[in-house]
């Protein structure tokens, strides 16, 4: 029986054989009372209108009871037939997704999660009623896309382009396939992000560049900037693009060489001068932009002509000036003033050579600093080039120097030099000699720059020149100080206001006569670890004051003896292999000792091993593995691989790489050279490669290289794209 017929409808006729006239009524299956039977006919007829959606089979229990109290029972069953009386519904009215424009035909949109994003809606009627077909309705998008019917997936049917299309907004309806056919009440509403990648060279925002270089001119001063946009990040080259990740900087250079009368920064695009002395009246050169992946050139033509005569005239030849070291303030630096122009006449101030720290103001010649600090060290003085000329006639100018000097501000100490100290004096040794000399240089100038010495606690055998910085013994010495040592704290003070210092610690010996002296105060040498055992690496050389023979030991500092040392020769021999990776550096206390009298001296020996390359970069496991799913966006993390070397600096320095094989891994995933990181490259297809077995290799930065290699295996999952 079709649902909504009318009431009434005849359903069927049961039937019982009795020699007694027959009651019929239904004992089971009718508790909504949606059927009735005739008590004497046995007919079944509808009491309500049927639901399919409701109750679609109903089960009837029928009795037939006969005057002599006889009865029988019968089942009936009712199938209730579908029509389509219910429209599809959505299950939300909004959706989002996101897309690669790298993304291949027929590749699945993905939602948010990075699952795929499906379009749901239901429909209650059964079958035919209830297969429903979604339909893209705005144009554009259905150029694009297509929404699987069977899935409710979205996927694409031509090549995206992110500078074209950054995102998609589209309405789709569901019908079902029912007679008639009914469609949702109100369409669901699609919004698809496409990831930006960089797949575009930057474009300059003129096919050629040409300007006036006018004569004279000078070192810094600006001839024209050229600018470039990446339409990765915007397709527009008077917007600033929001997304920054996309590509790096643009990075402006001159293409062509031997250009020496030019230069180009890098970040900016402005051209400057760089010589002067120009030998033709036109140059012409490319210059290229590169965005970190592709790039472009255009061609600059520079015409160079002799400034005609203004009739202008700076009130100064040459303009002085000075601006604070450190100060962040924006301050008036001079005003300049050009004179000749009619009454009324309108001048044009520029600043040929602002550097970033300058500006001036356009009509009333004020020159100012940028608010960007001062450092004297850094650079002492400036030079800058401003330029008078008429409003309605640039080629006539007018140029004068401003002279700009950075007043010094004593932020700077005080720095010794040709370090570390170390002084002996004899015994016997007279009051007012020279024990030793320190140094020390202040990068400030003037007062600020001068150093003054002084010993940080009195001593009553030595003193300090304050301006030579020599150590002087104030009193003779004590024969019991013989082989006494001090430690001096020397301080060298500058003149600033407030003043600046620093410290340094002077160790002193006293020695007598008979003690053997070294030739010098300490002794310190690199040698690399694969120097062959039993090499001399160095020497050491002390003389007895009676002139008798001197022998040679190591005390201290070589407890797995690992230096041999010819106690008549002075000579430091390897005994056994040195490892920058076990031990870096030694300090070793050599004794030398005066055969007749016994008297010895010590003396300091400093052996920094260098490393060589001997050790390869390790990887963390013995093999690496993970899972994907078949749907994940390009870009896509996969994992990290990590060696380690055990080397130091540039020897230590990993980089890491995908060795190429049939499979063509490499087409499919990359790998951060730096960190060792591995990203999808491409999507990714379950149903034609479940697995990617490939070798990634690491190689340290030594000379010669070396490399290790481990194996790398990722699983694609399936998900339900198909």
């Amino acid at each position: 029986v079709m649902e909504n017929s009318a009431t009434g409808r005849y359903v069927t006729l049961v039937s019982a054989l009795s020699r007694s006239a027959l009651v019929y009524d239904i004992t089971a299956g009718n508790h909504e009372r949606q059927f009735a039977i005739n008590r004497h006919t046995g007919v079944i007829t509808t009491r309500k209108a049927l639901d399919f959606e409701r109750t679609g089979s109903y089960s009837l229990v029928v009795r037939a009871l006969s005057m002599a109290g006889v009865e029988a029972s019968a089942t009936v069953s009712v199938q209730v037939g579908d029509q389509n009386d219910c429209t599809p519904v959505f299950q939300q009215l909004s959706y989002v997704g996101v897309i690669s424009e790298a993304a291949p035909v027929n590749s699945v949109v993905l939602a948010e999660d990075g699952n795929p994003l499906v379009i749901q809606a239901s429909d209650r009627d059964r079958n035919l009623n209830a297969l429903l077909v979604f339909n893209i309705i705005d144009e554009t998008a259905r150029s694009f896309f297509t929404v699987d019917s069977g899935t409710g997936s979205i996927r694409t049917i031509s090549n995206l382009d992110y500078e074209t299309f950054s995102a998609f907004s589209f309405r789709v309806h569901v019908r079902d396939s029912g007679k008639p056919q009914r469609t949702a009440d109100s369409p669901a509403q699609v919004h698809i992000k496409v990831v930006n990648i960089n797949d575009s060279p930057p474009k300059f925002s003129q096919d050629s560049y040409e300007t006036v270089l006018l004569l004279p001119t000078y070192p810094g001063v600006e001839a024209l900037k050229v600018t470039a946009f990446d339409p990765d990040l915007t397709p527009d080259p008077t917007v600033t693009p929001a997304d920054l990740s996309v590509t790096s900087a643009l990075v402006y250079t001159l293409a062509d060489r031997n250009l020496e009368h030019f230069s180009m920064e890098r970040s900016t695009g402005v051209l400057t001068v760089k010589n002067r002395n120009f030998s033709k009246d036109r140059y012409r050169f490319n210059v290229k932009v590169w965005d970190g992946r592709f790039s472009s050139t255009v061609l600059v033509t520079i015409l160079v002509r002799e400034a005609m005569d203004s009739g202008l005239l700076f009130s100064l030849p040459v303009y002085s000036s000075s601006v604070a070291e450190n100060d962040g303030n924006v301050s008036i630096v001079t005003v300049v003033n050009a004179v000749g122009h009619r009454l009324n006449e309108p001048l044009k101030y520029t600043l040929l050579n602002a550097g970033g720290r300058f500006t001036v103001r356009p009509t009333s010649g004020v020159v100012l600093t940028m608010g960007v600090p001062f450092d004297r060290e850094e650079q002492d003085s400036y030079e800058l080039v401003v330029e008078a000329s008429r409003v309605y006639d640039r080629l006539r100018v007018a140029r004068v120097t401003v002279k700009v000097q950075v007043e010094d501000v004593n932020d700077n100490a005080p720095e010794f030099v040709d370090l570390p100290y170390y002084a002996a004096v004899q015994v016997e040794s007279d009051p007012g000699s020279v024990v030793y000399r320190v140094s020390a240089s202040d990068r400030d100038s003037g007062l600020n720059g001068d150093v003054i010495y002084t010993l940080k606690e009195e001593h009553r055998n030595f003193q300090v020149d304050p301006l030579r910085g020599e150590l002087i013994l104030k009193r003779s010495l004590e024969a019991d100080l013989s082989n006494a040592e001090y430690k001096l704290t020397i301080v060298a003070q500058d003149g600033g206001s407030p003043s600046l210092s620093s410290e340094v610690e002077l160790p002193v010996t006293i020695m007598n006569k008979a003690m053997p002296v070294f030739d010098k105060p300490f002794y310190g040498i690199t040698v690399r670890e694969d120097v062959p055992v039993s090499t001399p690496i160095l020497y050491i050389n002390a003389t007895s004051p009676q002139g008798q023979s001197v022998i040679y030991t190591i005390m201290e500092g070589d407890p797995s003896l690992q230096f041999d040392m010819g106690f008549d020769t002075g000579a430091i021999r390897v005994s056994y292999p040195l490892d920058y990776e076990t031990t870096p550096y030694y300090r070793l206390t050599v004794k030398a000792t005066d055969t007749q009298t016994g008297a010895r001296s010590e003396v300091d020996v400093d052996i920094a091993v260098l490393d060589v390359n001997d050790n390869p970069p390790l990887f963390q496991k013995v093999s690496y593995s993970t899972t994907l799913p078949e749907n994940s966006m390009i870009g896509t993390p996969v994992l990290q691989v990590l060696a380690l070397d055990s080397d130091s600096e540039r020897n230590s320095l990993v980089r890491y790489q995908i060795l190429s094989d049939v499979y063509n891994s490499t087409d499919f995933f990359h790998i951060d050279s730096s960190s060792g990181l591995i990203l999808t490259a491409r999507m990714l297809d379950y149903e034609t490669m479940q697995q990617y077995t490939f070798i990634a290799r690491a190689t340290d930065s030594g000379d010669p290289t070396l490399s290790s290699e481990v194996n790398v295996m990722v699983l694609v999952t399936d998900t339900n794209d198909n």
